[in-house]
């Protein structure tokens, strides 16, 4: 199994194992190195005040970088950047939003607003 795949499925793991009973979605973000609007999202958007305190209502936020072809498959990526909001609790992690593209961090900050568990 590749390494990146191995990574993805650990992380899940460590996410559902520690989520407490108010905070069961973790953040995904598919994301490609040389995706202008993807270095945006994360060296312009993720890091500021209010948008850190949004992703702490979150059980967690890991971002993908090129992902192998086999994990974008298996989690339905065609297009950079995806979010996808997944639901830990139980024992198979559930896609309950994707977001392809962002606009602002308003946008960002709205889908995180619309989703928070």
């Amino acid at each position: 199994m590749n390494l990146k795949v191995v990574t993805l499925l650990l992380v899940i793991s460590v996410f559902t194992a520690s989520a407490s009973a108010d905070t069961q979605r973790v953040i995904l973000i598919w994301t490609g190195t040389n995706c202008p609007p993807c270095i945006n999202l994360k060296n312009n958007i993720i890091p500021q005040a209010d948008v850190q305190t949004a992703i702490k209502q979150y059980n967690g936020i890991h971002i993908l970088n090129d992902p192998v072809a086999q994990l974008r498959q298996k989690w339905g990526i065609k297009a950079y950047p995806t979010i996808q909001i997944v639901d830990v609790k139980g024992n198979k992690p559930t896609v309950v939003h994707t977001q392809v593209g962002i606009g602002s961090k308003q946008h960002f900050l709205k889908i995180l607003k619309d989703w928070r568990p």
